[in-house]
């Protein structure tokens, strides 16, 4: 996958600059033809900065074909075209643009309607029940509320507050 050295200049903090990125980053993706913007990622690896971001074919399930390598790249112009227009951020990074993977992580309330009947694994922030995460099948969500049902057929309903992180969990 191609890497970009892209100099920018910074105002913000990496929170920050990902707050401001996301929605721009999510038109242009969509731009682009069948495209989402699954997640962003701006940290520091090493001696490096490295923003990373995540796209996906619109509508893609697991275990359906997922985004090419070819349309990674695409994305990735196109991206670097548009941040060397804006003038964020100063200094060097890499800008790498991949698939979520099959432990696509889920953020948003519509990721969790689009993997209802998926396996997940959902971390807290803190324990629920004593349990600090659970493995099971994503059952719908409803006013910020996720329907989860355990393995072991235990039903929860969980305030998405509460979520730390929660990616799918597929079998292998």
């Amino acid at each position: 996958m191609p890497l970009f050295f892209v100099p920018w200049r910074c105002p913000f903090s990496m929170s920050q600059l990902i707050d401001e990125l996301t929605k721009p980053l999510e038109t242009l993706v969509a731009s682009l033809g069948s495209f989402e913007l699954v997640d962003l990622e701006y940290h520091k690896e090493g001696n490096e900065m490295v923003l990373r971001v995540f796209a996906d074919l619109i509508g893609r399930m697991p275990g359906d074909k997922g985004i090419s390598i070819e349309e990674c790249s695409l994305i990735s112009r196109k991206i670097s075209d548009y941040l060397d227009k804006e003038g964020l951020i100063s200094g060097n990074y890499n800008l790498e643009v991949s698939s979520p993977g099959l432990f696509r992580k889920i953020k948003k309330p519509a990721d969790f309607l689009k993997f209802t009947g998926s396996k997940a694994r959902i971390r807290f922030f803190e324990p629920m029940e004593g349990q600090k995460n659970l493995l099971g099948l994503i059952q719908g969500i409803e006013n910020g509320i996720l329907g989860f049902e355990t393995l072991e057929k235990k039903e929860y309903k969980i305030d998405l507050s509460k979520i730390a992180s929660a990616n799918l969990e597929p079998d292998l």
